[in-house]
């Protein structure tokens, strides 16, 4: 319900932020740590009351649907801004298949990491969105510098 809300009453302005590749690549990057702040709260509620836990539950998922607006907004931006004007249809479906791929992978990361260890499973998933997170901005960087010369089409 929280989630649905604030996309529903944000993306419009979060998106329009989110217009050039130097700030959706920050934005990304940005991404990654508030999903890591996300996760560790829902660290944070385990093991403890039932009302400490709804609490710091309803912080985390205004955490994490914050993460999630910045994440589409810049990777919609990316996808269509770092795609060479010909070659726009193998870009986004280069871009839906890491989706998909990211899809299919999910639930045994989640089984692993958070249902399998608890606390410590939602810091490590954290750290790894937090790595990705900062790590799309050099790999834009990349894709800028050297598009032109790898655009076979």
């Amino acid at each position: 319900m929280i989630n649905t809300t604030v996309v529903v009453l944000f993306q419009v302005a979060v998106s329009r932020r989110v217009e050039t590749i130097a700030v959706a690549a920050r934005v990304i990057s940005w991404y990654g740590l508030v999903f890591f702040a996300a996760c560790v709260m829902f660290a944070l509620a385990q093991g403890r009351s039932p009302l400490w836990a709804a609490v710091v539950f309803v912080v985390a998922a205004l955490a994490h649907v914050l993460g999630e607006l910045l994440q589409a907004a810049a990777q919609f931006c990316l996808s269509q801004e770092l795609a060479i004007e010909r070659a726009q249809g193998q870009y986004q479906g280069l871009s839906s298949t890491g989706y998909s791929l990211a899809a299919m992978l999910a639930p045994s990361v989640i089984v692993l990491l958070p249902i399998r260890y608890g606390a410590t499973g939602w810091v490590v998933l954290g750290l790894l969105f937090a790595v990705i997170g900062l790590l799309v901005r050099p790999a834009v960087a990349w894709t800028e510098a050297t598009r032109s010369r790898y655009a076979l089409i």
